[in-house]
């Protein structure tokens, strides 16, 4: 059976991503801030198809500790999903470093630590599979109120970009998701649900497709893109006044 890890498995997305994965036959270690009571997975815990640690990203230290923990366990994913991601505000009134510096921990940094941990083994064995949740933010910073958020997923792809071309004959694959704003329900052609693009990315994983850049939905997609070659000044009064 194959393996996967997961950061950020304990609510939204990752969520979405372990009942996908697990729903498919593969072994799942999930890595979450909340109690793995709120997830709902207990039949697949003691079928032993589930594993799951808390961990904060932000927390290197504590990524360690889940790594050893694995090491014990001679659990070597398949695929690494690294989707820990925060959204907090670092724009009001004034701007906030200490939430931007946050932002960065979790979202660069903290993946960023797992990819230094396990590219070796992947290495050694000449397989293996990272991917970076990154956002369609990367495109355009049309994110009100936050500039740690879409910068550090721009920097996150970017970081995925280099691995792709430094490691592209080692048998390792870096590859990048774009998703659209999520949320648990949706009515609008704007955004996706998270189980929808749960899907996405589970299909995508497991087809012969060699893209290792994904854009999804469409139109959000189409939107930010075309959004790129528009004045700032324009964007500006449209988008944040």
């Amino acid at each position: 059976m194959k393996r996967v890890l997961i950061t950020g498995a304990s609510s939204g997305l990752g969520k979405c991503l372990a009942k996908e994965f697990l729903h498919s036959d593969y072994i799942v270690w999930g890595i979450g801030r909340r109690n793995v009571e709120e997830l709902g997975l207990n039949s697949d815990i003691q079928d032993g198809k589930f594993y799951y640690s808390i961990c904060d990203v932000s927390n290197q230290d504590e990524i360690k500790t889940v790594y050893s923990e694995m090491a014990e366990k001679h659990f070597l994913p398949d695929i690494i999903i690294l989707n820990a991601a925060i959204q907090e505000d670092d724009v009001g009134q004034d701007f906030n470093y200490r939430v931007f510096c946050k932002t960065f921990d979790t979202n660069l940094f903290g993946a960023i630590k797992f990819v230094e941990l396990f590219l070796p083994l992947f290495l050694a064995k000449k397989k293996g599979v990272f991917v970076a949740i990154s956002s369609l933010s990367t495109y355009r910073a049309l994110n009100n109120n936050k500039i740690g958020y879409p910068s550090s997923k721009a920097a996150l792809s970017m970081a995925f970009e280099s691995f792709r071309l430094q490691y592209a004959a080692k048998g390792v694959r870096f590859i990048i998701f774009n998703p659209g704003r999520m949320k648990e329900e949706s009515n609008s052609f704007l955004t996706i649900t998270f189980s929808k693009a749960a899907k996405t990315i589970f299909h995508h994983l497991n087809s012969n497709k060699r893209s290792n850049i994904v854009n999804f939905p469409l139109v959000p997609t189409s939107i930010f893109k075309i959004s790129q070659y528009l004045p700032d000044y324009l964007i500006s009064i449209i988008r944040f006044r």
